[in-house]
């Protein structure tokens, strides 16, 4: 019944409860709407694989700021939301943390981050890992310089050796 197309630009669903179903519906009322889409934030929720699989798929290039921490995602759901914002070029901001991402979630994002030169901000924290693919990533682009202002990747399962070099 809303009136289209749909002209926001920040999305907030903090803590609603929401689930797979919910976010699943909202996804498919996103889809081709939010060309000017710039913020989606879905922090504190119980959103799981399949949600951000559907999140994913109804993310537009414009996106700067995505906050899906505190929630259910594992890897599959990481992989679909990295492979949508390999796309976003003026991606600024990324949490994930609290999550249950692992290796497989943080390898996607390893060979995605390159690709985010805006990237400032990365929040991984708490999650189960192990990501010592995108911690070298992230050595890599702070000793070229890389624009980021603020990572937190603690507790994310990294071995001894890249702890080390961090």
């Amino acid at each position: 019944a809303m009136p289209r197309p749909l002209r926001y630009i920040y999305i907030n669903l903090y803590n609603n409860n929401l689930t797979d179903a919910g976010m699943e519906a909202i996804a498919r009322g996103m889809r081709g709407e939010f060309s000017q889409l710039r913020q989606v934030h879905v922090h504190g929720n119980e959103i799981g694989d399949a949600g951000f699989a559907a999140l994913a798929a109804a993310l537009p290039p414009t996106l700067k700021d995505l906050d899906m921490s505190t929630n259910q995602c594992g890897d599959v759901g990481m992989v679909a939301v990295v492979e949508a914002l390999s796309r976003c070029t003026e991606l600024d901001h990324l949490d994930f943390h609290l999550n249950r991402v692992g290796a497989a979630g943080f390898a996607a994002l390893a060979e995605v981050l390159p690709r985010c030169p805006n990237l400032k901000q990365l929040l991984a924290y708490m999650n189960p890992g192990s990501a010592d693919a995108l911690a070298l990533v992230v050595i890599k682009a702070l000793e070229a310089d890389f624009a980021f202002n603020k990572v937190d990747c603690y507790d994310i399962g990294l071995s001894e050796a890249v702890h080390q070099q961090l």
